[in-house]
Parts: C-alpha cells; sequence; structure tokens
C-alpha cells in the first residue's frame, strides 16, 4: 500500500487531501484516477501499464470494448471501467492534452474537478489520483502539483455535502512528491489565513 505521507490538508467532517509516495496499482480507494491515452491503450504509459498489470487482463479487454462502442477518449474527458483485480471500485481513465500553457492548465483542473464530482454522483468515498501530466505529457511537476490541489480543495470547498471524504494523490518518483509536498504546505499556509479548513501537518511514515 502507498507509504510515507508526507502532507495533509484537512477539512471539517474528517475530509482531507493529501499526497503519499508508493504504487497507484496497490491503492486502496473507491475510484482510482490517473491518465490513459484516448485509445485506451494502457500499454503506452508506465502508470496505466502498472494498473493494467496489477488488474488483470481484463481490464484492458473493458478499455477495448468501451472505445469499439463509444469511440476514442476525447480530450478533457474520461472512460470508466470496472476495477478488476485492484482494490477499487472504478477506474476513471483520463484523456489529457500536452502541456501547452494556460489551456492545457485548464484542462488539468477541469479533468480532476469532473472526475471529483463523477465519484460524489456515485457515492464514492474515497479517491487516489496519480500525478497526472507528469510523464509523456510533459507538465512541470509543480504546475501538477498546483492545478491537482487547487481542484481538490476548490472540490470541498463548493460540496461540503459530497460523499468524497477522502483525496489522495499518489506519486511514486521523489522530484515529483516534492513538488505535492510543496503544495499540500501551500495550502496549510492558507488556511492558517483564516480559511474554511483547517491546517494538518504529517511527518513521513512507512505502513
Amino acid at each position: 500500500a502507498p507509504s510515507a505521507s508526507a502532507g495533509c490538508v484537512t477539512f471539517a467532517g474528517d475530509r482531507s487531501v493529501s499526497v503519499v509516495q508508493g504504487d497507484l496499482s496497490k491503492a486502496k480507494a473507491d475510484v482510482i484516477v490517473c491518465t490513459s491515452s484516448q485509445g485506451l491503450d494502457l500499454s503506452e504509459s508506465m502508470v496505466a501499464k502498472a494498473l493494467s498489470k496489477a488488474a488483470g487482463p481484463a481490464l484492458q479487454e473493458e478499455c477495448k470494448a468501451f472505445v469499439q462502442a463509444h469511440g476514442k477518449v476525447a480530450g478533457g474527458t474520461f472512460a470508466v471501467t470496472a476495477g478488476h483485480s485492484l482494490q477499487c471500485q472504478l477506474i476513471f481513465h483520463c484523456s489529457c492534452s500536452l502541456y501547452s500553457g494556460q489551456t492545457s492548465c485548464q484542462e488539468m483542473e477541469g479533468i480532476v474537478m469532473r472526475c471529483l464530482l463523477e465519484a460524489d454522483r456515485r457515492q464514492m468515498h474515497s479517491v487516489a489520483l496519480s500525478s497526472m501530466g507528469t510523464g509523456k505529457l510533459s507538465f512541470p511537476a509543480k504546475e501538477s502539483a498546483r492545478l491537482m490541489f487547487q481542484a481538490a480543495v476548490d472540490f470541498f470547498r463548493g460540496n461540503p455535502a459530497s460523499s468524497v471524504a477522502k483525496i489522495v494523490f499518489v506519486v511514486f518518483d521523489d522530484p515529483v512528491m516534492a513538488a505535492f509536498s510543496a503544495a499540500a504546505a501551500d495550502h496549510n499556509g492558507a488556511a492558517a489565513g483564516g480559511d474554511m479548513f483547517t491546517p494538518s501537518t504529517t511527518t513521513a511514515t512507512t505502513a
């Protein structure tokens, strides 16, 4: 399971946004969110490939069936499949654009928000997300962290009665972990200035 918790922003009602370093394919959550190609070929990215391996061949088969039935996944949208052998109920496969400045950033923040809203619509409790865009899509880690944390914080601010209570960003490598930890610290600093959520500091631990 993911470990090494480095930062957490907490909200009223025992809700939280946190970052951990680990393997997304071993995460335990109601929903796992990752980026994927428009054709849902899970071999085309490291994270999707790891999820496919852990989930078993039925996941890629379901992805192929989805594309045959609905066509490719348009940029800025996502496809939903079962979790198969992963420790989740659902996987949201997001189609995101290459990093190109403001437009791609707006798309990234928007798709994270839509994933969280869909998780709420389906009455899910916990969502684990990859550090979206930091691989082949060439998003700077600092920018991905800023956008994803902002979307998560805005989601909790705007949806106080949401079924979603736990949002976790699961990142793999050290530079990206540092960027996401800094984003958590930035939001905790804002909280100290009187926002509606309260700061929480955690030290690195190993589960």
